[in-house]
Order: structure tokens, then sequence, then C-alpha cells
């Protein structure tokens, strides 16, 4: 199997390095390309085509958002994780409408984020394998709790922080979150907020 070209652009060159670093360590992976900004990005992507990128929503000359945009007019195949510190529900609805196919928090995680990259590069698969056990709204019934800590997980908290937004104890939001895996048929917790964002929770 071709390993997946992925490129990174963030204003933070510090930040894309280590990245980059972290990255170098998946098998399936390799980096093409580093850009400062979404000009550079461009850039780069009319000179070699990748599977996917990763950027962050606030860079000069041109914004995350607006990459997003010319990226999909440059070539829709391409995949767009936005990973970024401004996490909120207007920063991951404004970036998955024009474009983005998932929105991640800089805190995510490593493993959430390796899982991510591949389950979105191979979305086709992973609906035909990992997602084909997902059951549809009518057939499961999840509570108000559970929808509002799948909300929560989706905007990037963590089980710390939901149980203190909900008033609960962390025991209390690790099993809520277990039972949402369980009734959706999902493994990890970065296909709990892929199906939340698509099935507009957020």
């Amino acid at each position: 199997m071709d390993k997946v070209k992925l490129m990174i652009a963030d204003d933070h060159r510090l930040f894309s390095e280590a990245l980059m670093m972290v990255l170098k360590e998946v098998e399936e992976v390799e980096i093409i390309g580093l850009a400062d900004n979404g000009v550079e990005l461009i850039n780069l992507i009319n000179h070699n085509i990748p599977d996917i990128v990763i950027l962050d929503i606030n860079m000069p000359e041109m914004d995350g958002i607006e990459c997003c945009k010319q990226i999909k007019k440059l070539n829709s195949n391409i995949k767009i994780m936005i990973l970024s510190s401004f996490y909120s529900e207007e920063f991951v609805l404004n970036a998955m409408h024009n474009g983005a196919d998932i929105y991640l928090s800089k805190c995510t995680n490593i493993e959430i984020l390796k899982e991510a990259i591949l389950d979105v590069v191979f979305g086709e698969q992973c609906k035909t394998s990992e997602f084909n056990n997902i059951k549809s709204s009518e057939t499961f019934d999840i509570t108000q709790r559970e929808k509002e800590i799948l909300k929560l997980i989706a905007l990037g908290h963590t089980a710390n922080q939901i149980a203190d937004d909900l008033c609960l104890s962390l025991h209390t939001v690790e099993t809520h979150r277990k039972n949402l895996r369980n009734k959706l048929g999902l493994k990890n917790q970065s296909m709990l907020v892929k199906y939340a964002i698509e099935r507009g929770l957020v």
C-alpha cells in the first residue's frame, strides 16, 4: 500500500517540526511538505498533491478557513484536518462547513491524532469496516446526558473538563463514554468525534 502523503501548515515552525517528528513514526505516513501559512501551503500543493493536510486556523496571509476553500477548489479529494488551539463550536462548524473533514484540538492525544489521520484518508474503507456497526438513531437510545457528553467530547473537552462542566465524577464520565462507544459500535474517541460532527450534534 502506498504511504499517505501529508502536508502540515502552521505559523509556529517549532510546533510543525515537532509534529512532523512524531508523525514520522507512523509507518503509513510520509511528510511531503511544511508551510508557515496558507499561501505557502497552496504553493506546495500546486507542485505536489498530498492525500491530507493538517493546518491551523489562525495563520498570517491566509487563514485556515480560506485555505480550506482554496484547497477544495484545487482538488476536492484532498482531505483536510484542522489542528488548532482555537476550539469552540463556532470554529468547528465554520471549518466543517468550508471544507474541513475533521477538526481537532492541539490538546488531542497523539494516539487519537494518528488514528484520525488514517480514519479520514481511508474514510470509505472505515465506513465499510469499522463504521459498518454504527446503528441508526432509530435503533438505539442515547440518553440526554450521553448526548451532552458526546457533544463535549466532539468539542475537544477532556474527561476531567467534562466532569467539571457537568458536575459529575470522572468515573461517571468514563462510564458514559464507554457506553457511547458500545451503543454506537465505535472503537475510539476519534470516531466518536467524527460521528458527532457528521450527525450535526456540534
